[in-house]
């Protein structure tokens, strides 16, 4: 368990390998203090994208897309919009998601009900996937974004904004 004190460290599997990096614990919002035994870690494989610039740059400098209040594509909800229910992807719900209106997204065309199936040709099935994408592309960098919107497939030319 990730206490006060103790966290930020390796998040192990049960073969001792490093899943993640810890990094911070469930606020109890009725109590004010945190929720016993619930905490968040960082992804290794983007850990590891991280690192990787890092040491080619000596700095973190990730390119912007514009989109916020995303989540990873449920199976009803691939079902609803006439996806597979295996369908991964980023589902950006209207009722929720975000795209800011003079953002990058937006500029090429993206909207609210839109789903995130690729970036730059990397199939991005959740929030993670998306991340280590994001962390891959630089500032003013233009990517190809494949999305699903209207019954058929889509690619959108992002010109990222700077998101540091």
């Amino acid at each position: 368990a990730i206490n006060h004190g103790n966290s930020g460290g390796p998040l192990l599997t049960l073969e001792g390998k490093v899943g993640g990096v810890n990094t911070s614990l469930q606020p109890d919002y009725t109590t004010g203090e945190t929720a016993q035994g619930i905490g968040y870690a960082v992804g290794s494989d983007t850990i590891r994208a991280v690192y990787d610039e890092l040491k080619a740059d000596g700095a973190v400098d990730r390119g912007l897309l514009g989109v916020r209040g995303f989540q990873s594509l449920r199976p009803a909800q691939a079902r609803q919009l006439g996806l597979g229910e295996d369908t991964g992807g980023i589902y950006l719900d209207p009722e929720i998601a975000q795209v800011d209106a003079n953002g990058p997204a937006a500029a090429a065309g993206m909207q609210a009900g839109d789903v995130i199936l690729e970036v730059n040709g990397m199939k991005v099935a959740n929030e993670g996937d998306l991340a280590v994408a994001m962390i891959k592309t630089s500032p003013g960098q233009q990517i190809d974004v494949k999305v699903f919107r209207d019954g058929k497939e889509t690619t959108l030319k992002v010109t990222l904004g700077t998101g540091s």
